[in-house]
This record gives structure tokens, sequence and C-alpha cells, in this order.
């Protein structure tokens, strides 16, 4: 996986994250990874608002970009903490 392809998966991944996180007030998001290598999951994603209360994460719907092992990137939808999840796992995976 190239990284002009793993910039460009994030990057569409942000711009679909980054606007439902601020309509609802989220200013960050935090993903807990238990694991190593090949072998493990995400745990937990936590959202804080701007004065770092732990907030909850909207329930609702986001595109997910998810980038293919021929270096093409995907997109449908789901609920934002599945979008998410696989964004983190993406990630993990690229860097």
């Amino acid at each position: 996986m190239s990284d002009t392809a793993a910039g460009s998966g994030f990057d569409a991944c942000k711009q679909a994250f980054f606007p439902i996180l601020a309509a609802h007030g989220i200013a960050r998001v935090t993903i807990s990874y238990n694991g190593e290598g090949d072998e493990g999951q995400v745990n937990d994603i936590a959202a804080f608002d701007n004065a770092g209360d732990q907030a909850d994460l909207p329930a609702v719907d986001s595109e997910r970009h998810q980038l293919g092992f021929d270096g093409t990137v995907a997109r449908d939808v789901t609920d934002l903490a599945r979008a998410l999840d696989s964004f983190a796992t993406a990630a993990l995976c690229a860097l």
C-alpha cells in the first residue's frame, strides 16, 4: 500500500468525520486498540467535548472510506462508530 493511497483514504475519512463530529460538539475522539501485528482489535471509541468532558458519540451515519489492497478507496455508508473503527484499523495497518 502506498503512502499516497493511504493518505488519500485518510483524507477522505477526515472530510467525512470532522463535520459530523463538530456538528455534535465533539472536539476529540480517542480509539483504544489492544494487540500487535496482525492480531488485535479496537476496544473502545470515546468522544470528548471542547471542555474535555466525555460525551456520547452521535448515533448517526457517516461515509466510510476503506483502502483496498490494490490501492483504491471504496466508499460506503455505515454508522459513525463503525466508520471510526474501520478508520482506526486501516491506520494501524498502514502506519
